[in-house]
């Protein structure tokens, strides 16, 4: 009898832990999604994709035309693939990591600089040099963010 009423107590206190879990996470969102929208608004005349996911693992396939990526995670992982499509000469992701990881899968032959932009000033964006014989260099993805308990991982492929 005693173990029924202790097992009670123990899934009534998950279930709150669970409660106040999602609705944490519902009220990051919404501010995430709404930080976002403002962001995007500030650089109209770009193309922008943004993706939140929460609670689980989603695989995001970059678009050739993408000029600035908001990748977001709460509680999950979102992986961001820059290998399927071709690159632009410049692409800027702007990620959040709550709790969760971003994960960028970059092709071998494309610099990453992690670093401070302002990806709002893009007319004014430093060129990448032109390497051996005039020959077009790799892509460079500038990537800022922002980790709460979270973590961003950069595989080469």
């Amino acid at each position: 009898m005693k173990n029924s009423k202790l097992i009670k107590k123990l899934l009534v206190a998950m279930g709150i832990v669970t409660s106040v879990t999602a609705v944490a996470s519902a009220v990051e969102a919404k501010k995430i999604s709404d930080e976002t929208k403002k962001k995007c608004e500030k650089i109209q005349g770009r193309n922008t994709y943004s993706s939140l996911f929460l609670f689980g693992k989603n695989v995001m396939a970059v678009k050739e035309n993408v000029d600035v990526l908001f990748p977001s995670a709460i509680l999950g992982t979102n992986e961001v693939d820059f290998t399927q499509n071709p690159l632009k000469k410049e692409i800027y992701v702007d990620y959040k990591a709550v709790l969760g990881s971003i994960v960028l899968r970059v092709p071998k032959n494309v610099k990453v600089i992690c670093d401070d932009y302002d990806y709002e000033d893009l007319e004014n964006a430093v060129e990448v040099p032109q390497e051996n014989g005039g020959e077009e260099a790799a892509s460079t993805i500038y990537v800022k963010g922002t980790e709460l308990g979270g973590s961003l991982k950069i595989t080469r492929c």
